[in-house]
């Protein structure tokens, strides 16, 4: 099913005011309380000032004298410190335009997924309420990685029904880089999705095996351990 052409306007219009309303949050403090965008700022000025940064190390500002320990792979923090470098140094308003950025890939990718799975219409209103959610709209405005964990997600997962579908390297690729981006930042809290993808992938060519092949990006990063 597709929209009609007053579906379509009132869609844009919704998507442009959900946009506009996050814009005016982008500048100004850390929320509070919120040690989580604490902990992500601290760590994206501590990397932005060394060249080139360490894109293993996590920089805790609550650590003390001990600050830097290795347990995940800093993605998000570590693009907001290359930006800042770039741009010329530490700017709030800059590492909330990258969590905007990647929450906006997110709902693309989620459109897509549910294109694939179901039909157009439906996408666009999966993507409608998803961009609404209010949670959502905070945190795709906050210095915090979670909206990038998103993007990683819905990519891995549109990128593994691609190759289910149409089977071709650039899918297999896409999977298995997205997977394991996902599963070396956020952990076992990845694995929920990668069990999803092999059950999606199994029933949508009725082969396991095929399933299996799918979710392998993902899969073989789980064995990764969450701390080193």
């Amino acid at each position: 099913m597709t929209f009609n052409k007053l579906e379509r306007i009132v869609w844009m219009v919704a998507m442009g005011l959900l946009l506009v309303y996050r814009l005016q949050f982008l500048q100004g403090p850390l929320d509070e309380p919120s040690w989580r965008q604490a902990w992500c700022a601290y760590h994206a000025r501590e990397a932005s000032r060394q060249w080139p940064p360490d894109s293993l190390a996590n920089y805790v500002n609550f650590r003390g004298a001990q600050s830097i320990s290795y347990w995940t792979l800093p993605v998000y923090e570590t693009l907001v410190a290359l930006a800042y470098r770039v741009l010329g140094g530490e700017n709030l308003l800059i590492a909330r335009i990258i969590t905007l950025v990647c929450y906006g890939l997110a709902t693309w990718f989620l459109f897509r997924v549910v294109a694939e799975l179901l039909d157009r219409r439906v996408a666009l209103y999966s993507a409608l309420a998803f961009f609404a959610m209010p949670l959502g709209i905070f945190y795709s405005r906050a210095v915090h990685y979670e909206a990038l964990l998103l993007a990683l997600v819905h990519g891995y997962l549109l990128a593994s029904l691609y190759f289910v579908r149409r089977p071709n390297l650039i899918a297999a690729l896409a999977s298995c880089v997205l997977g394991i981006l996902d599963v070396v930042r956020a952990g076992d809290r990845s694995l929920g999705v990668v069990a999803e993808t092999r059950e999606v992938a199994a029933g949508w060519r009725g082969d396991r095996m095929v399933g299996c092949l799918a979710g392998s990006g993902c899969c073989g990063a789980s064995l990764l351990p969450a701390e080193l």
